[in-house]
């Protein structure tokens, strides 16, 4: 059985948590309960850091894109970050080549990859096409983008917009679209009227 340590003189040491400083004896780990106080925040660099016991709260850097590379570097303290590179799609020597527009880094093969922009204003890559941009070589493992067109008296047919595939498999008449609308608007209005009642229903105190 391990005796407990004892200390006739304790080594304390600041600790940290999210909220306050403490110290504790790194002997005998006996707890000082008057040195349990709040931190005391300034800034070093890019972090805010409790000048007593070294607890970070937060780092902020600010960074800005390395000219030449894929690259960026914080003004401030000079941490570095690898970035994506920004990949396009030309033909050289007669072969597909994609490559970074920043660094020049360059990959053979079919630029299948086209850059999208999201609602916040992001820019990222979707899943690969079915075409190459650069040549116009189909991709059978790519995703198309469908659209779905009227031919006489059918619709429902998909037709890629990058390649010209066609689906046909939810091809159907005009008579045959209007009787699926005309359903769908009577199962709506029932729905609609089931919960007009039962909401009149609960009105007046009944269960339902």
């Amino acid at each position: 059985m391990n005796a407990k340590k004892i200390c006739f003189i304790h080594h304390y040491e600041w600790k940290q948590s999210a909220r306050n400083c403490y110290k504790v004896c790194t002997k005998c780990g006996k707890y000082n309960e008057l040195s349990d106080s709040p931190h005391i925040f300034q800034k070093e660099g890019c972090s805010t850091v409790c000048k007593k016991c070294g607890y970070v709260s937060k780092t902020e850097h600010t960074f800005v894109d390395v000219e030449g590379k894929c690259l960026r570097r914080c003004t401030v303290c000079g941490q570095e970050e690898e970035i994506a590179h920004h990949m396009r799609g030309r033909s050289k020597n007669g072969q597909c080549e994609q490559y970074c527009t920043r660094c020049g880094y360059t990959l053979p093969g079919h630029m299948w990859w086209v850059e999208e922009a999201s609602c916040f204003g992001n820019r990222y890559w979707s899943s690969p096409m079915c075409k190459c941009t650069v040549c116009g070589a189909l991709n059978p493992d790519g995703e198309h983008k469908w659209e779905k067109i009227q031919e006489g008296n059918y619709v429902n047919i998909k037709v890629c917009s990058r390649c010209g595939a066609r689906d046909e498999s939810e091809m159907i008449t005009l008579e045959e679209a209007s009787r699926r609308r005309a359903l769908a608007d009577a199962e709506r209005d029932e729905a609609m009227r089931r919960e007009d009642a039962m909401s009149e229903m609960r009105s007046v105190g009944i269960k339902c």
